[in-house]
């Protein structure tokens, strides 16, 4: 599966819920007058807005840019995200809506770099069928004969952004930019990001810094994050970081370890582990251990695991073994195995072995000699299990 084919496919959403008509939108909502992904207590919100002359299509059209923003993020959207807001109003030619798409950061997790044989077991099915149909709609078929309906100019930006779209996707990244130029230059942040995009797919990445500097220049979270980490900038990762970029925050507190500037990286780690960005909370754990504070580490050390690091779980397991716990050992090496940790697979093998657990010690160490481990073949021999 093309990795930049996902970010810059548009899943969009054609809702069938009755569409209500409340007005002024931006003075009852606050989320209506956000333009960027926001994070919070492990939710992800991707807002879109769209005006049309009907409401159906205005409805459409803002959560197509709502799951533009999801999708660059977390490829496609999980079969549990939802439409967690929706406002409309008139607006003297037609309508104005706007929605906000909601996922966890697991599931999001979930579905990103998703294989084209599991986004249908994974993905929410019904939304990605909806956006072939839209797909129909506004762009036509994707084949090198196909023609696009409208033509792109300063009047028609939309249409410069399905261009980029349909020529990426064609695999002539060069005219995909062209199109994604126009929209950049007319302030369309999510044309700057796949213009960024396309360029790194070319191997043109100065030219991809220019454009995500222009989308971050608009407080686009992920234009921010993808230049800080494209240009080494901590500055870039510190305004991402800022517009609640989560892995931003984690991205900068990382270099500041490198520059072994201790307190001002926990401070980092500690905002993207409150938004339960997993790594981060490991991280937090390394750093408390570096600054000597041990409770707080086993503190983020528990955290981590709980949220799917196995190295988390690997050094609970080291720490209770070493506190001649066996039982709350075996609990963390269990865990620490089941998340791809080969090492705990072998150690709960051996001291289940020890306990006279002679059957679930050979599937442990079975695995793990499977996995490449040569000790664990060893000790599956000798014990002839």
């Amino acid at each position: 599966m093309n990795f930049y084919y996902y970010f810059l496919s548009l899943l969009l959403l054609f809702s069938t819920l009755d569409l209500r008509a409340d007005s002024d939108c931006l003075n009852k909502y606050e989320w209506a007058q956000e333009s960027a992904r926001t994070q919070g207590g492990g939710w992800i919100w991707f807002p879109g807005k769209a005006d049309a002359q009907t409401l159906e299509e205005a409805y459409l059209r803002a959560e197509g840019a709502a799951l533009d923003k999801l999708a660059l993020e977390c490829t496609i959207p999980h079969r549990d995200s939802k439409i967690h807001e929706r406002c409309d109003e008139q607006n003297g030619i037609g309508y104005r809506a706007y929605v906000r798409i909601s996922v966890t950061v697991k599931q999001c997790s979930d579905t990103r770099n998703i294989s084209e044989e599991k986004k249908y077991t994974v993905g929410n099915t019904e939304l990605i069928k909806r956006y072939e149909q839209f797909k129909r709609m506004t762009v036509g078929k994707l084949d090198p004969n196909a023609s696009i309906n409208g033509e792109c100019n300063d009047k028609q930006i939309e249409r410069c952004l399905a261009l980029g779209r349909h020529y990426f996707l064609l695999g002539d990244k060069k005219q995909a930019i062209d199109y994604f130029d126009i929209g950049c230059r007319h302030e369309q942040v999510i044309s700057c990001f796949n213009a960024g995009l396309a360029s790194i797919n070319i191997g043109a990445n100065e030219k991809a810094i220019g454009y995500f500097r222009l989308a971050c220049m608009q407080n686009d979270a992920l234009g921010c994050f993808m230049l800080g980490k494209l240009a080494g900038n901590l500055a870039d990762l510190d305004r991402a970081c800022t517009l609640k970029h989560s892995e931003a925050c984690h991205e900068a507190s990382i270099k500041l370890l490198e520059r072994d500037e201790l307190a001002k990286a926990e401070n980092y780690a500690q905002k993207a582990c409150t938004n339960n960005f997993a790594k981060a909370c490991y991280n937090l754990a390394f750093i408390h251990t570096r600054l000597g504070d041990s409770k707080k580490a086993h503190t983020f050390y528990e955290k981590s695991c709980e949220q799917g690091i196995g190295e988390g779980c690997q050094h609970l397991a080291t720490f209770y073994y070493d506190k001649k716990d066996t039982t709350t050992s075996i609990k963390y090496s269990k865990e620490a195995c089941k998340l791809g940790i080969n090492k705990a697979c072998h150690n709960v093998g051996y001291l289940l072995l020890n306990q006279g657990n002679r059957l679930e010690a050979s599937l442990l160490l079975q695995l793990s000699c499977q996995r490449g481990l040569q000790e664990s073949c060893t000790l599956f021999k000798a014990q002839k299990l």
